[in-house]
């Protein structure tokens, strides 16, 4: 999520802006990891202090937990088709390019040069999927060195199910602060 978040950044997530409705395109959240990302705990600590943060922390949701969470951007939500590229190398939802001011370091990709359709592809290219109801396509915004929904549809001959979704259930809150180090978010 780098320039919008550094690495080690903590930040505040509130759940109230989805108790009576579901993230919107271009909301960063924070989800705790389901089947579709790496691992839904945190290895044990051997520092009994680190325990009871972690204890703690699941019990109240205030602190640390053992539970792992990621923070990234929503990009195509439940019923959207999400596609890249467009000649100019923009991400595609439902037809439409969109604008990702937010968007550091991002894979490169030259018109004529090395696009979705020279040989090699710019591995920005990725086939337009439709995401399913009720969940979530989410993106990192350091393009160029994250692992989000759709890291398996980046390579030379991506599978037809490449793409990996959050359910909306997994979300524990919109984004709302950087809490360390303190200062605003992107």
């Amino acid at each position: 999520m780098e320039q919008t978040l550094g690495v080690g950044d903590r930040v505040l997530a509130s759940p109230l802006p989805y108790l009576f409705g579901a993230p919107a395109r271009g909301d960063v959240v924070a989800f705790a990891h389901g089947s579709t990302w790496e691992s839904r705990t945190l290895p044990p600590s051997a520092d009994p202090a680190v325990r009871v943060a972690r204890f703690v922390g699941g019990l109240t949701g205030i602190g640390p937990s053992s539970r792992a969470y990621t923070v990234k951007r929503v990009i195509g939500v439940g019923g959207d088709r999400v596609g890249c590229c467009d000649a100019s190398g923009h991400v595609v939802v439902n037809g439409h390019a969109i604008d990702e001011p937010y968007v550091y370091q991002d894979i490169d990709f030259r018109p004529g040069q090395f696009d979705c359709s020279t040989t090699p592809r710019s591995p920005r290219c990725f086939p337009t999927v439709q995401v399913p109801p009720d969940e979530l396509l989410l993106l990192g915004d350091h393009r160029s060195n994250s692992a989000d929904s759709l890291t398996d549809c980046r390579t030379a001959a991506p599978a037809v199910d490449c793409a990996h979704f959050v359910h909306v259930e997994q979300v524990t809150g919109k984004v709302a602060a950087k809490a360390w180090p303190p200062g605003p978010i992107g």
